[in-house]
């Protein structure tokens, strides 16, 4: 007799580009939404938050039990490639960190964590994405390796600086 499985699943996952020359076009923001919205239906998980700041990327999502979470997220991050290398072929392809933060939470969190993502544009006219995931993982009490996201460096820092003025201070 095969068993019934009663699951709530909510995780916000964080991924981030790895090259600072080919950031996420904040212009897409909207489109990128709906074409991940999509991918994620498709795949029986349900988006409750999304958004992105040119070099990463936040989203909230209700898991079924039966979708590997880390396949979904290198399927998703390799799809929204595609996706943005098809619409604007002129731009460099965006590639990924390899890190993913996965995070739960419960649904009476929820409601805090879906403003978090979506107020990212204002979250980042005060701090780096260096600091928000430093507040992040030590919150959380996340392990971590050493380093993650390795990319973040001074020069990536400048050159987001000289590509988009108002998402880095």
């Amino acid at each position: 007799m095969e068993s019934t499985i009663y699951c709530r699943m909510y995780i916000q996952f964080i991924v981030a580009v790895r090259d600072v020359n080919a950031l996420l076009p904040m212009e897409e923001l909207e489109t990128v939404r709906q074409h991940f919205i999509r991918f994620s239906n498709k795949q029986g998980v349900d988006v409750l938050a999304f958004s992105f700041r040119p070099d990463h990327l936040h989203g909230l999502i209700q898991v079924p039990h039966d979708v590997v979470l880390s396949s979904f997220i290198q399927s998703a991050r390799a799809d929204i490639s595609r996706f943005l290398r098809r619409r604007k072929p002129e731009q460099p392809a965006v590639r990924w960190q390899r890190e993913i933060v996965l995070l739960s939470y419960s649904h009476s969190q929820l409601p805090a964590v879906r403003e978090f993502i979506l107020g990212q544009e204002e979250y980042h006219q005060r701090r780096s994405f260096q600091e928000e995931l430093d507040y992040i993982l030590n919150r959380t009490q996340a392990e971590v390796g050493e380093k993650p996201f390795d990319y973040i460096l001074e020069e990536g820092h400048e050159r987001m600086a000289e590509c988009f003025p108002d998402a880095v201070q």
